[in-house]
């Protein structure tokens, strides 16, 4: 049994988890992530790592999940200029214009506790989506830094919002989480919960075929939804 088919999630009123759609705007695969480095945060470059896999490990489930290994692709550009895309494709991305945009900053002022923020998309948008991930933070009147495990569990967390979900609610636990919808905190893992809510908005042939029109306050209830 995977630890998707092995999540016991419970909120609503009958028994049922739920998560909030934000949002369905992709359209395209693949797409085309930057990650940058605030200039000013040096320290920042040694966490774009936990950023990759996390993206990498979104894409590699949803392929797996969805029996589509073809879609659920994203060409990745990191500041230093390199490289990766996580589909079958050869297209690099140098001279195309970003899809969505995440940067990495320390911020000596942040205290510690929520190290990710997502913009969510408006209807005419136009421009890409951009993600921050707080590298360093204040924790006792210093400043430290998360370490590499906090930084993917946050890129986890953000790059879901950034695909469209909101946070969960549920009497256990979730990466989609927020300190306020979840009794026992967040998992670094989507759960099943999660992968299900992105197919009932994309389907599972990955962002660029037709999919869901979402209505205002969507939400995916797991075991109800369909």
């Amino acid at each position: 049994m995977s630890y998707i088919q092995s999540i016991q999630l419970i909120p609503d009123n009958y028994g049922n988890p739920y998560i909030k759609l934000n949002h369905d705007y992709w359209d395209k695969d693949p797409l085309n992530v930057y990650i940058v480095v605030n200039q000013q945060t040096h320290e920042s470059q040694g966490f774009v790592i936990d950023v990759v896999h996390a993206i990498a490990k979104w894409s590699n489930l949803l392929k797996q999940y969805s029996g589509d290994d073809t879609s659920w692709n994203f060409n990745i550009k990191t500041s230093s200029g390199f490289v990766i895309t996580t589909g079958l494709t050869n297209e690099r991305i140098s001279n195309l214009p970003p899809d969505i945009i995440i940067e990495l900053v320390g911020d000596p002022t942040h205290k510690c506790g929520v190290l990710g923020t997502t913009e969510r998309p408006t209807l005419d948008q136009v421009k890409p989506i951009y993600s921050k991930i707080v590298t360093s933070c204040i924790l006792e009147n210093e400043v430290v830094l998360p370490g590499h495990r906090a930084l993917f569990s946050s890129s986890m967390h953000e790059f879901g919002h950034i695909l469209g979900l909101g946070h969960a609610f549920t009497t256990d636990t979730d990466l989609m989480c927020s300190d306020h919808t979840c009794i026992n905190g967040g998992m670094e893992e989507p759960s099943q919960l999660d992968i299900k809510a992105l197919f009932y908005m994309y389907g599972t042939d990955g962002f660029s075929g037709p999919h869901r029109e979402l209505a205002e306050d969507s939400y995916y209830k797991l075991g109800v939804s369909q």
